[in-house]
């Protein structure tokens, strides 16, 4: 999904099988910025950021498991940062 600010959204799979939420903004082929959100947040505390970085850069604010649009580990140990295999990336919505 599109926004008027140039802010899309997607969804991709980590290998555990979970869903995770992002927002994405600017240049695919810039650098990249990535915002990570506290606990008990979402990209959305990065919403107003976002618009003001400048285009050359590839922001992502994804919403960390169990957050936001994510998908919530059945296993509270999926919570732990030491389990973080990425997997394929899935079509935009």
């Amino acid at each position: 999904m599109h926004e008027p600010n140039g802010v899309e959204f997607a969804t991709t799979h980590l290998a555990t099988g979970l869903r995770v939420h992002y927002a994405e903004r600017g240049d695919r082929e810039g650098g990249a910025i990535i915002f990570l959100h506290a606990y008990v947040d979402s990209w959305f505390s990065y919403s107003r950021v976002l618009p003001l970085l400048s285009p050359s850069y590839h922001a992502f604010a994804p919403d960390q498991r169990g957050h936001g649009d994510s998908d919530k580990p059945r296993h509270p140990r999926l919570f732990a940062g030491a389990h973080v295999p990425v997997g394929r990336s899935e079509q935009r919505r």
